[in-house]
């Protein structure tokens, strides 16, 4: 009886017709997946026989004698049963019986064989060969898996891999299977706020990320330090798949008008795991970028608690007065399955920050004064806040300390030059220009910009009045007004008070004597700085007039008074009185420079007064002695 070799390979286990369950199907797997079929191959022959298997590929041809195929081919244009129609990249392994050994080749040819099946013995076949329900076949179980890239895009099913198994005896015997998977399925994840989707709802993010915000953090910036608020990020596997998700977070947009560029500057979004209470209130570790190198569970999920570092109001830049104005920042959050950007969700969330509000005047003064004399305290008011603010200056903004009878004055100026809009600013007070504050004014201040604010302080002409201290009282915000003080004290002190005074003057004629009344010259002589013009031209000429007035409650004696001749001019005897420099009171002229030179004026009281005629060496109190000379501008 010669050997007839016959063979079916299919899907049933009990089954040994060619067409008993084949094909073989899996419902669905994910992109990324690794399915599993089971076919069997029955010696149908009349004598034991050895079976070859080989995969076919996209063209339907045999594709080489290896266990593994890589599907370099599937999914060929054109292709047709029995072609493999997996997404290119698929790789196909076949495995013996106990689903963990690789096939091999036992049968001395170069493909992958079943050894050899036996014929039924007793009606049962020796392990590892099965018997199909009929007790006359024997079978053998081949496992093959499929791994499907984790890139995969989502052809139109179903998806098939054929094998093909040949008898060893008779190789013109063959017969086919066809495994089939009937839908590939997308990997999904799904990030949503607070909850998990366990409990989530659309409220939450539940679903594909949409243009909706969906928590808004509200925040009151800082002035000086930076402000983190968090949101609770929850990353849901959703897939069939253990996943690793990357991080990344985008503004998407920003508070218009304000000079912020699309990501603000020096703002930060950073991501942290939560340190243990579930709920953010506490960060755990450094920043991270994903998920971590443990994968997420399918059907688990991560929180991650997501932080936005807003930086302090006073911190600003080019075209920008406030890294942090208000209004509403939406930030866009994602999560992207490692390796797979097209497996993805976002949300998007906000934080809306708050009008900050802070004004400040510094610094607190202290000068010292004689009675009579004036000081001048210069302070600077600073918006801190992030948005610009109204100063105004109501009620009793500028008090003394001091009773009224004491007479101690004060007024308050803006360096301005009488522009309080847009002002003019040069350091300086002038009182004759720069705007005197009043309980009127008003003005604005954007963020971070600075104005200067002078405060004169006049004290009384006696002494014996208590240090005074003068308290300048700002408001702001016309939401909630608020206010900022700053205070200057001023100290009498018992002496010689010098002043200065200055008037312009013909080359050729020293100006008339003044009369000097508690110090203070009458005429054209002042104290303020004379205005550039013609007669500051070169060859013009200056009369200086130096007085001082003993404020003390005592005679002064043995007194000296001396000034130089200005830079870029030279002393004029012409306009001088006399033709020198000239001393009233106990003085007299002791030193002068050449005429048409530079150098040092000075007077001094006479040691021992000469004849009835010669004033008396003492100053009295409350009287003044003065030196006056003349320069020419070079």
């Amino acid at each position: 009886v010669a050997q007839v070799a016959a063979v079916a390979f299919n899907g049933s286990a009990t089954l040994s017709g060619i067409a008993n369950g084949d094909p073989v199907t899996v419902a669905t797997a994910a992109a990324g997946q690794t399915i599993t079929w089971t076919n069997y191959v029955w010696n149908n022959g009349n004598a034991p026989d050895n079976f070859d298997i080989q995969f076919l590929d996209g063209l339907g041809v045999v594709a080489g004698t290896g266990a593994t195929f890589t599907g370099a081919n599937c999914a060929f244009p054109g292709n047709a049963a029995p072609a493999c129609t997996f997404p290119a990249g698929t790789t196909f392994t076949m495995y013996a019986s106990n689903g963990v050994t690789t096939l091999l080749n036992n049968g001395g040819s170069a493909a992958p064989d079943t050894g050899t099946i036996p014929l039924p013995s007793a009606g049962t076949c020796a392990a590892p060969y099965v018997i199909n329900a009929a007790s006359d076949r024997c079978g053998y179980a081949v496992v093959v898996r499929a791994t499907i890239p984790a890139g995969a895009g989502l052809p139109a099913g179903p998806h098939r891999i054929v094998l093909v198994v040949t008898s060893a005896s008779n190789n013109a015997i063959t017969d086919t299977v066809t495994n089939m998977l009937t839908l590939i399925v997308a990997n999904t994840v799904d990030l949503t706020n607070n909850v998990s989707v366990a409990t989530a709802v659309v409220t939450d993010g539940l679903g594909a990320g949409t243009a909706t915000v969906i928590t808004t953090n509200t925040v009151t910036p800082a002035i000086a330090a930076s402000t983190t608020s968090r949101f609770r990020l929850f990353v849901n596997n959703t897939s069939a798949l253990p996943s690793i998700y990357d991080l990344s977070a985008s503004f998407f947009s920003v508070p218009a008008g304000v000079g912020l560029a699309a990501t603000p500057v020096n703002w930060a979004v950073q991501f942290k795991l939560d340190g243990g209470l579930g709920n953010c209130t506490t960060v755990s570790g450094g920043n991270i970028t994903s998920t971590g190198a443990v994968p997420i569970a399918a059907g688990a999920n991560l929180l991650i608690c997501a932080e936005v570092v807003i930086p302090p109001t006073n911190q600003g830049g080019v075209g920008r007065p406030t890294d942090s104005p208000p209004g509403a920042y939406v930030i866009t959050f994602r999560v992207e399955q490692q390796g797979t950007p097209a497996v993805f969700d976002t949300k998007r969330d906000q934080i809306t920050l708050n009008n900050a509000y802070n004004v400040q005047i510094t610094p607190n003064g202290a000068q010292n004064t004689s009675p009579g004399g004036s000081v001048t305290y210069t302070h600077t008011i600073t918006n801190n806040g992030n948005t610009t603010d109204t100063i105004s200056f109501p009620g009793a903004f500028l008090t003394n300390s001091q009773a009224p009878g004491q007479a101690w004055t004060a007024s308050t100026y803006s360096d301005d030059g009488g522009n309080l809009a847009v002002p003019v600013v040069n350091g300086v007070l002038n009182i004759g220009t720069d705007t005197n504050i009043i309980t009127t004014t008003t003005f604005t201040m954007a963020p971070n910009t600075t104005r200067t604010i002078f405060v004169r302080v006049n004290a009384p002409a006696m002494a014996g009045s208590p240090p005074n201290v003068t308290t300048l009282t700002a408001t702001y915000n016309t939401v909630t007004p608020t206010t900022v003080s700053v205070t200057d004290t001023t100290t009498l002190t018992a002496g010689l008070r010098l002043d200065k005074f200055q008037q312009l003057t013909a080359c050729g004629t020293a100006p008339v004597a003044p009369t000097i009344t508690a110090g203070v010259p009458n005429g054209l002589w002042s104290g303020a700085a004379i205005a550039a013009g013609a007669g500051t031209a070169p060859g013009q000429c200056i009369a200086y007039l130096i007085v001082g007035t003993n404020t003390t409650s005592s005679n002064i004696n043995t007194i000296t008074v001396s000034d130089t001749t200005p830079s870029n001019t030279r002393y004029h005897a012409a306009c001088s009185p006399i033709g020198v420099a000239h001393a009233t009171g106990p003085l007299f002229a002791s030193s002068i420079p050449a005429n048409a030179t530079s150098g040092t004026i000075t007077a001094v009281s006479a040691a021992t007064p000469a004849g009835p005629a010669a004033p008396t060496a003492n100053l009295l109190p409350g009287s003044s002695v003065s030196l006056q000379f003349c320069v020419r501008i070079n």
